[in-house]
């Protein structure tokens, strides 16, 4: 906090519905994030993300800038970035249950989060090996519990599902999500 001239007290990100303490993110002071990103291209990302979504009218945890103008510090094999904070609470499947009249202002707030996507280049994508992870690790778990034709099945699918386009699978505004 001392590179962007800011004395204010760390608390832990604490993931609200599983209580885990983030590894890679602490709140600073009140509006703040301090996020640890592994490389600048993820960092990078996150910073065209948030810039996006803010285009677009969305909150985002837009990164401010160190006095220099940079928008990120490597320090200790690990880029670091300060954020604003956004403000709000995660939205929960039995509260959208409960209030089905939210679902028409949170599918247009997700039609704003593609718009705002839609204008990024495409190589900022972080390219998830999610067939490898359902097929080499998943699929292996359930082997014995589940029926052995549903499987191969299911893998086969796996495998014809890596012939489709990419997608963004998002999870909230945050930055790396």
């Amino acid at each position: 906090l001392p590179h962007w001239g800011l004395d204010l007290p760390l608390a832990p990100v604490t993931w609200a519905g599983s209580g885990e303490i983030s590894e890679t993110a602490m709140y600073a002071g009140d509006d703040l994030v301090l996020k640890a990103y592994r490389d600048e291209s993820a960092a990078r990302l996150a910073i065209a993300l948030a810039d996006a979504l803010d285009a677009q009218g969305i909150p985002a945890a837009k990164a401010v800038s160190l006095p220099d103008g940079a928008l990120m510090l490597p320090i200790a094999g690990v880029q670091m970035t300060l954020c604003r904070r956004v403000k709000g609470t995660p939205l929960e499947a039995a509260e959208l249950i409960r209030h089905p009249e939210e679902g028409l202002r949170i599918g247009a707030a997700l039609a704003n989060l593609h718009k705002a996507t839609a204008a990024l280049d495409a190589s900022w994508a972080d390219d998830e090996p999610w067939a490898e992870h359902i097929l080499n690790w998943a699929l292996p778990r359930v082997q014995g519990i589940l029926p052995e034709d549903y499987l191969t099945d299911f893998a086969a699918r796996v495998e014809a599902l890596r012939e489709l386009p990419s997608a963004l699978i998002h999870r909230d505004p945050n930055p790396s999500n």
